[in-house]
């Protein structure tokens, strides 16, 4: 789902760049996966190249958008054998389906379709006849990767959309890729998802900013929740409230995380959710499923998977909504700063 249309950019990261003996810090910036990439890194060689070939790879591999990528093929119903990149994008993505209950489900891509915010845009609301049907196709757990690298679907007409994963895969082998390059301190970035390793140019974790849920008039603006220290991990935050479209004829407006298990745009208490996870696409996958399962079963899910911590933002109640429009929930290990009043 982020692939598709999801530009939330969540955190920015705050360091001053500096030379140490005969490693100096670099910047990279690019367009990548739809949307920015932003990476600082420390080394004593410029690897912008190898990045570049990667990102270009990955996209290249699991783009909805791009006919000829192998998800394309796939979706099309052409039998293919999967990389080894898809071949991880895939059993990433069931992993997370697992952790979630099917909450996070990349095979929802034609629900996502169904409700306008896929590769095409404009569709109507859809039938609960059209619902029930594109639900019959969903179910990662009915996928499979044969002993041959060839990909078995649940139906002929399953289709799979990486988005919910492929911003935080793709930060998270990019910082893969430094470490085998000898490079232990960077900060990755792709569309607000971020893969964190080692320490920042003050030599500290990194400082990132994690955003209110804040829109005004149809305009994202960047207003700071909080501001948290982290490394060695990945944090992603997920939320509705920059990705919607408004239909005129029902007057609603519908949200653009679409649960796998209803196949309707979700309706929760949790406005924004973001997870802190041992790696970028675990997190990112998972603060979509939070979106779909709300604020109680997303800490039940926290509790029973060790290395995973969230926090979410739901609407505040009557008593506190004087003094802010939000409650803050999280499970005990988020690192909570103390300006949050409403924790």
């Amino acid at each position: 789902m982020k692939v598709v249309l999801r530009f939330i950019v969540a955190f920015c990261a705050v360091a001053t760049l500096s030379a140490c003996g005969g490693d100096r810090w670099r910047d990279y910036h690019a367009l990548t996966c739809g949307t920015t990439c932003n990476i600082t890194y420390r080394s004593a060689v410029d690897l912008s190249d190898s990045i570049t070939i990667l990102l270009n790879a990955i996209e290249s591999e699991i783009s909805v958008f791009d006919p000829q990528s192998p998800v394309s093929a796939l979706n099309r119903g052409e039998d293919i054998v999967a990389s080894h990149i898809l071949r991880r994008v895939i059993l990433a993505s069931k992993e997370i389906a697992d952790m979630s209950g099917g909450a996070c489900d990349p095979t929802v891509g034609p629900l996502v379709e169904l409700w306008g915010f896929g590769s095409s845009a404009g569709h109507p609301v859809p039938t609960d006849a059209a619902i029930d049907s594109a639900l019959a196709t969903v179910g990662i757990a009915g996928c499979r990767i044969l002993p041959d690298g060839h990909i078995s679907k649940k139906t002929g007409a399953t289709s799979f959309n990486f988005g919910a994963i492929g911003k935080g895969f793709a930060a998270q082998e990019v910082v893969s890729m430094l470490r085998r390059n000898g490079v232990n301190d960077c900060m990755v970035e792709v569309g607000g998802d971020l893969a964190l390793s080692g320490v920042n140019a003050r030599g500290t974790e990194w400082l990132l900013q994690v955003d209110a849920p804040v829109e005004n008039s149809g305009t994202p603006t960047h207003e700071q929740l909080m501001t948290i220290s982290l490394s060695d991990c990945g944090i992603a935050t997920s939320g509705n409230y920059r990705n919607y479209r408004d239909n005129a004829d029902t007057g609603r407006r519908y949200g653009h995380t679409i649960s796998p298990l209803t196949g309707r745009p979700v309706t929760t208490d949790v406005l924004s959710a973001t997870v802190i996870a041992p790696d970028a696409a675990m997190a990112d996958g998972l603060a979509t499923a939070c979106m779909v399962l709300g604020s109680e079963a997303s800490l039940d899910m926290a509790s029973h998977h060790p290395g995973i911590e969230i926090m979410l933002v739901t609407a505040a109640a009557d008593s506190v909504a004087a003094t802010s429009p939000w409650r803050i929930v999280a499970s005990p290990g988020f690192p909570l700063s103390d300006r949050n009043p409403n924790q």
